[in-house]
């Protein structure tokens, strides 16, 4: 343990020796004294000039979209808008037929369109009567016809009868009673080509 002792103070005393002569003792030397002064107080130098400013770095993306608030009242309703123009009128289109006739028990022609002008409406025998047309083939039309009264009194019950006329202009109109005998009976006849 004796021998010991020398040997240790010895090693301290090279280390103390060898930090203070090298440079990395000196530096540990210089910063304890500008650290610590005589009086073992912190003290600091003058500050130095301030470095030129880094340039600037990129900028972040965008964050995340926050959450939703809540939704507002509803607002006033706005005041109501000038009322538009109104738009033109569309043409009338045409008749469903040109050529149609409305007749009395007679064979009086009551009114009628697309008719030859004499004798529209000839009255044959009983119940018989033929129509003829102007200008018109009664043969490429569809023929629809009626008992029916001009005026407002009632036509006595019944049903009648159509075909082609000898000419192609011309459709013959045959009425009858309900028991199927032949009467003279008011009727309009239509034909659609």
């Amino acid at each position: 343990m004796r021998n010991r002792l020398p040997i240790a103070i010895s090693s301290a005393a090279l280390v103390i020796v060898v930090l203070g002569v090298s440079p990395l003792g000196g530096a540990a030397i210089r910063a304890g004294t500008h650290a610590t002064g005589l009086s073992g107080k912190t003290s600091q130098g003058p500050r130095g000039p301030r470095g030129p400013r880094g340039p600037r770095g990129r900028r972040g993306g965008p964050g995340r979209p926050g959450q939703r608030g809540p939704t507002g009242a509803k607002g006033a309703t706005g005041q109501k808008g000038a009322t538009g123009q109104k738009g033109a009128t569309g043409s009338v289109g045409a008749a469903a037929s040109q050529h149609w006739a409305v007749a009395a028990g007679n064979g009086t022609l009551v009114r009628g369109k697309g008719l030859v002008a004499s004798n529209p409406v000839v009255r044959g025998a009983t119940g018989s009567y033929s129509v003829f047309f102007l200008n018109q083939s009664a043969a490429a039309c569809a023929w629809a016809a009626s008992i029916a009264s001009s005026s407002t009194s009632v036509p006595s019950s019944g049903y009648l009868t159509l075909n082609q006329g000898t000419l192609n202009n011309q459709v013959d109109v045959h009425t009858f009673q309900s028991g199927g005998i032949a009467t003279d009976q008011p009727f309009m006849l239509s034909i659609f080509c």
